[in-house]
């Protein structure tokens, strides 16, 4: 398996292309799923996925998405995955609530996406469990985070499976979801 590609029993993590276009177009013009997701405008265009995944379909040191597809379906997009620095206001609260730093490394979110037609069957779950200590890994990380909008109890419960905490709530600053509340959540390693 290539260094950028990722995969669980069901599941296939690897970078985006072109071709995943329409499907990528399809999942995120979901109400159900855009009103879950900070930085996806609320009238998501073809356009959109073409600049998206001109700009992260190659993985570089602290931005990179990644589809997930069915293992048996390795062309059909379900999802997506992606790693990104944390905004300095989420990040200084995870420190200060664990009392860590990550000395001159930025601390990294990870974020995720399923297509509405696919929840319910424990995907998420999955690739997190596959993700969180690949991203850790690496990143050379100790300490990852997670911003979750106050509503999506479903994310939540999904993070907290995967071994993160949730460290309290933060008002948020930046994104179309500017002014709303939002849970930060972080895993901790423990080597």
């Amino acid at each position: 398996m290539q260094a950028d590609h990722f995969s669980s029993q069901r599941l296939m993590m690897r970078p985006f292309k072109q071709t995943d276009s329409d499907a990528l177009t399809l999942g995120l013009q979901e109400p159900l799923v855009s009103c879950q997701l900070a930085n996806v405008p609320d009238d998501y265009q073809p356009q959109h996925a073409q600049q998206f995944i001109a700009a992260f379909g190659t993985p570089d040191s602290q931005n990179f998405a990644l589809a997930i597809c069915l293992t048996k379906r390795p062309q059909m997009l379900i999802g997506g995955f992606g790693v990104h620095p944390l905004p300095i206001q989420a990040s200084d609260f995870i420190c200060q609530r664990l009392h860590v730093g990550e000395e001159d490394k930025p601390l990294l979110s990870l974020g995720y996406w399923i297509a509405h037609p696919h929840w319910g069957h424990g995907y998420a779950s999955e690739m997190l469990n596959v993700m969180r200590p690949a991203v850790a890994k690496k990143f050379n990380r100790s300490v990852i985070g997670a911003i979750v909008l106050q509503h999506n109890i479903a994310s939540l419960r999904v993070l907290a499976k995967s071994g993160f905490s949730n460290l309290g709530m933060i008002r948020l600053s930046e994104s179309k979801q500017a002014g709303k509340m939002a849970h930060v959540l972080a895993w901790q390693s423990h080597y």
